[in-house]
């Protein structure tokens, strides 16, 4: 058989020994996708044309707001993300890559005469492994630092051993030039590297 049309098909299994392609699979002269799916089972190359690739990373993710006038060099440590985890997992190496960013989301002020042209500012945040002496849960009081408490929002991973600790990041503010921020709100995002 040379060519056949089929409306609709269920295979169980197949074995395909050259290139699987959309009816609509078109390439430049440089071999660019410029529309459809081509699947070359000879050398293993997948093209695809305006290819989208997304997967849910984000573990967790949150913000608080800092009372107060804050400068270079302030630091939150212990912001507590929700990732519940278990004691295990913050004594040993985990067997998953996580990423933190923070931002500050609230305005800044300079004082007179600053050089905006050499004014910067950057949040720095890490993964902070680290442990709460009585846990989380068992009715202990909450934590004093607010950044430190418990979100709305709890996360367990997949790779969680337990749920009695959580998983907390540490930022820091390197700022330069006359910059400071007066109760701002810093936002966090944790995630999963896959």
């Amino acid at each position: 058989m040379e060519n056949a049309y089929i409306g609709h098909a269920a295979i169980g299994r197949a074995q395909i020994s050259d290139t699987l392609a959309s009816d609509d699979y078109a390439q430049d002269a440089d071999g660019r996708p410029t529309s459809g799916v081509k699947i070359n089972f000879k050398n293993g190359n997948i093209k695809v044309a305006g290819l989208v690739i997304s997967r849910p990373l984000t573990l967790a993710s949150g913000s608080f707001t800092v009372p107060g006038i804050v400068t270079d060099g302030a630091r939150w440590a212990f912001v507590n993300t929700g990732i519940r985890v278990g004691q295990n997992d913050v004594w040993q190496a985990n067997q998953v890559a996580l990423v933190a960013t923070a931002a500050i989301t609230s305005g800044a002020t300079a004082g007179v005469g600053f050089d905006p042209n050499n004014t910067f500012w950057a949040l720095e945040a890490a993964i902070q492994p680290g442990a709460r002496w009585n846990g989380f849960g068992g009715g202990n009081p909450a934590p004093t630092n607010k950044w430190s408490r418990d979100p709305n929002q709890l996360v367990t991973p997949w790779w969680s051993s337990a749920t009695d600790q959580r998983l907390y990041l540490a930022i820091s503010l390197e700022a330069l030039g006359d910059v400071e921020f007066q109760n701002p709100t810093i936002e966090w995002t944790v995630y999963e590297v896959t």
